[in-house]
């Protein structure tokens, strides 16, 4: 009898730890991918962090262990905001006739037939093609609170204050009583929080923000600030730690308050390490996990860093 008894000991507890180990794989192969990519397309762009943790005693974290945050951008160009934004605006100026420097209407170039400037353009074409067709099948506005596969996330930022915020680009248009007057609009249930004084020279960027924390026992992911909307990825989850080994220092927090600053450069770090634990197995058979079998640990390096 005691024999059945521990070989279903050993049975319980093989099983208990390929779950284990298969559950802290999928987190760290999600958590790995998106660590590669931080900094994409960021390289000349140093108002961004590309890389903030948030230590899980730190006054900005909000989750049940640390939060670690990468961005990257989706396309390199950018474009300027031309005009006061004004909290809760529909609507960004992004050209204007007396502009320069980013709100030029054409850079070098005869303005294109459809009258958008060539960096608007560029946005324009991304954005059709979110719904995975080349062209632009909508030619207007989507609906008031609408928002369809044509729309895009958009970051508005600005210098001034290092803050900005995440919303849906959902259309674009020119003035029609100023042909180099080009609009973007929000769709959706967007709207900005703050006021954008076109003195502060604030930007545009198609940036991707991704969080990841843990909440209660889930590991979750947080696209674009969308906390409201978070993705469960894997339960189970005991703790969620990561340090940045950076300028030979290691950083339990990095940039948390979102801010880049010259002591804590994304460019400087040698990699990110990234350990999860799960929790011990259900305990009816009285089988246990020792710390080490729940425990998986990674290193990984941001490859855009070697594009700096």
């Amino acid at each position: 009898m005691s024999l059945i008894v521990d070989q279903r000991k050993q049975f319980v507890t093989d099983q208990n730890r390929t779950q284990a180990s298969q559950n802290l794989r999928t987190g760290m192969d999600l958590v790995g991918t998106d660590v590669k990519l931080a900094g994409e397309r960021l390289e000349e762009d140093f108002e961004q962090p590309a890389v903030v943790l948030i230590d899980e005693s730190h006054s900005n974290n909000t989750s049940d262990a640390d939060e670690l945050v990468v961005q990257r951008k989706l396309i390199p160009e950018k474009l300027g905001v031309c005009a006061d934004v004004a909290a809760g605006a529909s609507s960004i100026t992004v050209s204007i006739a007396s502009g320069s420097d980013l709100c030029t209407f054409s850079s070098n170039e005869t303005p294109t037939a459809d009258e958008y400037t060539d960096l608007l353009n560029i946005f324009r074409d991304y954005r059709c093609e979110e719904d995975g067709t080349a062209g632009c099948a909508r030619t207007t506005a989507p609906g008031a609170g609408n928002c369809d596969d044509e729309c895009t996330w958009a970051y508005i930022y600005n210098p001034n204050t290092n803050s900005g915020e995440f919303f849906q680009y959902a259309f674009e248009d020119v003035d029609s009583t100023d042909p180099e007057l080009n609009r973007i609009y929000l769709g959706g249930s967007s709207t900005l929080a703050s006021n954008y004084p076109a003195a502060d020279n604030p930007e545009i960027y198609l940036l991707e923000e991704r969080e990841y924390r843990l909440n209660g026992e889930v590991l979750e992911l947080v696209i674009n600030r969308q906390n409201s909307e978070p993705l469960r990825l894997i339960n189970e989850v005991q703790d969620f730690e990561v340090t940045v080994q950076a300028s030979g220092a290691s950083n339990s927090s990095f940039n948390p308050d979102g801010v880049p600053t010259t002591a804590l450069n994304w460019r400087d770090i040698e990699h990110i390490e990234v350990e999860l634990k799960t929790n011990n197995p259900a305990t009816s058979d009285l089988i246990e996990l020792s710390e080490d079998k729940r425990t998986l640990s990674s290193k990984f390096f941001p490859r855009n860093i070697i594009s700096k």
